[in-house]
């Protein structure tokens, strides 16, 4: 029988641990938030150091232990430049074409150039990019690859690369190229006078980038406001999380999609119902279109082409005045909603899970959102792998937030572990979203909704992760943080975070 620790109703941690009717356990961990802590809740972007430990665990992932498990993958990771400018004037060569879109960014312009080459085999060959006979690069190709090891932003992961399991030969081959964005980063990190958990979805499965020069990884997917600024939109039909200020500061769980906002794009208005996403592909106009990823153009489609949408982004037509001021530099995007205020700070998330105070059908709310429906397939809606079988059936790591009646905050993270490296002695092995929506209504939330789950699925105290990461890139017993673009932040949170209590439940 479970009995609620008295700091339950504080702002506080707690953690417990369920033990499965099929043996083995579930971890929650606990987080509650008071009203008079909601200014001091922020979504923040993430910023990596990128250091030799920071691309070492997305070797890990992409090298060792994603679709290349059980055998090892030789990656190459392009890192971000440190400024971005139009790419006609970084290379004498002129501008890259790619699936009918020019790219006007350093970053686009060389991952489609080296995508490009890809097609045709690459090779890492004494520190210096060849074609796949290993011949030197060619034309553009040549200058990209050049540049990028002039700045050090090419670094080079051979299979077998610091892969526990076996000693395998380094071969010179690249089988995938990683692009990272400038924002990633770990939760630990930014906990560090606070309290930090995961929010959203983010660019992350080979299918979701290897085929999408504008997109990096883990580039946010979805509607972020930081500081009062719309910093991408809500290009999906999932829930958000917002936080409104006034005189008494305000949670909510909110409905957004591209019909309720405005792109403003040099001095020009555009309705965002007129976007091309991969949730609806169809342009209003062939003429014209740009591709616009969070606040920026980053392409020029032509118009014979029919691209796929940016992942993280989308495309819209714009008229011949518009185009001539993106041609000339203005490049930068903005956005408002259309019939109510922008809140102070807001993510976009997975599903609702609780409305009203009641438990919600799930399989009707899944139905509402945008899921992926191809699992696996290149060029299709981020998060690639998660169906809506997968969102809601799986036992698997999980965060949820909710809001209790009156105006304070729950939030759940349940910890999990990969099958293949669990150790039922030790591992949570997670929990389905329909347990998380009992749990929440138990501690009174009579709103809720989930993030992103899985090995996302973080909660951190002062520069510490208290739950335990789902990642473990197969070797038992060894959780691995993983690196994300966003996350939630209480700032010096008003009771001291390190107040925890510890609650154990049979079941």
């Amino acid at each position: 029988m479970r009995t609620r620790p008295a700091s339950a109703t504080k702002n506080d941690h707690r953690e417990e641990r369920v033990q499965r009717l099929d043996g083995g356990f579930v971890d929650y961990a606990w987080l509650n938030l008071s009203v008079t802590d909601l200014p001091r809740l922020a979504h923040e972007s993430l910023h990596a150091a990128y250091s030799f430990d920071d691309i070492s665990l997305l070797q890990g992932f992409y090298g060792s232990f994603w679709l290349g498990a059980p055998e090892s993958r030789s990656v190459l990771f392009i890192l971000p430049s440190v400024q971005r400018g139009p790419f006609q004037s970084k290379y004498s060569h002129g501008g890259v074409t790619w699936e009918g879109i020019q790219y006007i960014s350093i970053d686009e312009g060389e991952i489609a150039c080296l995508y490009s080459e890809r097609e045709s085999g690459l090779r890492m060959i004494r520190g210096e990019l060849r074609d796949g006979d290993g011949r030197p690069l060619r034309g553009v190709a040549a200058r990209v690859a050049e540049v990028l090891a002039e700045e050090r932003r090419l670094l080079f992961f051979p299979a077998g690369h610091q892969d526990m399991r076996r000693n395998v030969p380094a071969p010179d081959s690249v089988d995938l190229i990683v692009p990272v964005s400038r924002t990633a980063g770990r939760l630990s990190t930014a906990s560090k006078d606070g309290i930090a958990f995961n929010s959203g979805y983010f660019v992350w499965t080979d299918e979701e980038f290897s085929q999408d020069p504008s997109a990096r990884v883990p580039d946010p997917v979805g509607m972020l406001v930081e500081d009062g600024i719309i910093m991408h939109p809500p290009i999906y039909h999932r829930p958000t999380f917002e936080i409104y200020e006034g005189t008494t500061p305000q949670a909510r769980i909110a409905d957004y999609s591209m019909a309720d906002i405005d792109v403003l794009i040099a001095g020009s208005t555009y309705p965002g119902s007129s976007a091309c996403t991969r949730e609806c592909p169809t342009c209003a106009s062939d003429e014209n279109l740009v591709a616009i990823v969070g606040r920026q153009v980053v392409g020029l489609v032509e118009r014979r082409g029919r691209p796929t949408p940016p992942g993280g982004g989308f495309l819209m037509a714009v008229d011949p005045d518009t185009m001539a001021s993106i041609l000339g530099g203005a490049t930068d995007v903005t956005y408002k909603l259309r019939e109510r205020a922008i809140p102070r700070t807001a993510a976009q998330g997975a599903i609702r899970i609780i409305s009203r105070g009641v438990p919600l059908d799930l399989t009707v709310e899944a139905a509402g959102v945008t899921l992926t429906t191809t699992p696996a397939v290149v060029g299709g809606i981020p998060p690639n792998h998660l169906t809506a079988s997968v969102l809601l059936s799986d036992k698997r790591a999980q965060t949820a937030v909710g809001i209790r009646a009156d105006g304070s905050l729950v939030v759940c993270v349940v910890s999990s572990t990969e099958p293949r490296s669990a150790d039922l002695r030790f591992d949570s092995l997670g929990t389905s979203l329909v347990n998380v929506a009992n749990r929440m209504m138990e501690e009174g939330c009579v709103e809720a909704m989930a993030f992103d789950g899985g090995g996302s699925a973080v909660l951190a105290v002062e520069g510490k992760v208290v739950t335990r990461p789902s990642d473990r890139f197969d070797v038992r017993h060894l959780p691995r943080e993983r690196l994300v673009p966003v996350g939630w932040v209480v700032r010096n949170p008003s009771v001291s975070s390190c107040l925890s209590s510890i609650e154990m439940e049979i079941r």
